[in-house]
């Protein structure tokens, strides 16, 4: 996203039993007095086997719900509302995304704090985890990592990545 993008204290290691990584990440969007740095820390893992279609899944506002009526980009699961009605879900491959968003998995995303506004977004051995323009500081980061390496493992064990 933007221009500018720096990667900065960049951390390797594993969290139940995946490949981690932590880093912070920053972008530009906009330009002259209209622009705009954004700066998040992400937690990424790699699951060798994985064939997890591409998509992004971030909370909805009311831009969001409004955007959505007259587009009608989101991917929706009558079966489960609460979940969308939280969260926008979109990418290329509709078909493999709903097939990846296991009833399991839909449910398992609808317990999360809406205050924390998780975003996740995978392709194929990929999965990210952050919450959008907030980073994290040097002492927190062992809860993020604890709460975004259960995200991550949680999400692999429900959905219907293969």
């Amino acid at each position: 996203m933007g221009r500018g993008k720096d990667f900065r204290n960049i951390m390797t290691g594993s969290a139940n039993g995946l490949p981690v990584g932590l880093f912070d990440y920053a972008f530009t969007v906009g330009g002259g007095k209209s622009s705009r740095t954004y700066k998040q820390t992400v937690f990424s893992c790699v699951k060798a086997g994985a064939h997890l279609p591409m998509f992004k899944l971030w909370p909805k506002d009311l831009s969001h719900k409004l955007w959505d009526a007259m587009v009608h980009k989101d991917i929706l699961f009558d079966t489960h509302p609460e979940f969308s009605n939280r969260y926008q879900l979109s990418g290329p491959d509709e078909t493999r995304i709903r097939g990846l968003f296991t009833a399991g998995l839909l449910s398992y995303l609808e317990t999360l704090d809406k205050k924390m506004k998780w975003r996740i977004e995978g392709n194929e051995e990929t999965l990210l985890v952050y919450r959008s323009a907030k980073k994290t500081k040097p002492q927190d980061f062992r809860t993020f990592l604890d709460e975004t390496s259960t995200m991550a493992a949680q999400f692999l064990s429900l959905g219907n990545w293969r």
